[in-house]
C-alpha cells in the first residue's frame, strides 16, 4: 500500500486508478528500455527523514530496446 492511500471511510477515490496508472507506465518503460545502473554511483532503499518520506535521487541509464524482427 502506498502511504498516500489509508484505509478507511475517507480513503482516496482515485486509489484503484493511480495504482493502473503506475503499472502501465512501468510496465510500459519497461518494455521499451533496458534500464542499468550508471557504474560508480551508490544506490541506497533508505529514506531522507522529513515530514513527507521521498526517496534519494538516482541516476539511471535507459537504453532503448531494438526489435528483433529489424
Amino acid at each position: 500500500m502506498f502511504p498516500l492511500y489509508f484505509p478507511g471511510r475517507r480513503s482516496c477515490i482515485g486509489e484503484s486508478f493511480s495504482k493502473l496508472m503506475i503499472f502501465t507506465t512501468m510496465t510500459s518503460v519497461l518494455q521499451r528500455f533496458k534500464v542499468k545502473k550508471v557504474k560508480g554511483q551508490s544506490y541506497s532503499i533508505d529514506s531522507a527523514k522529513s515530514l513527507v518520506s521521498t526517496p534519494p535521487d538516482y541516476v539511471l541509464q535507459a537504453e532503448e530496446r531494438t526489435l528483433l524482427s529489424e
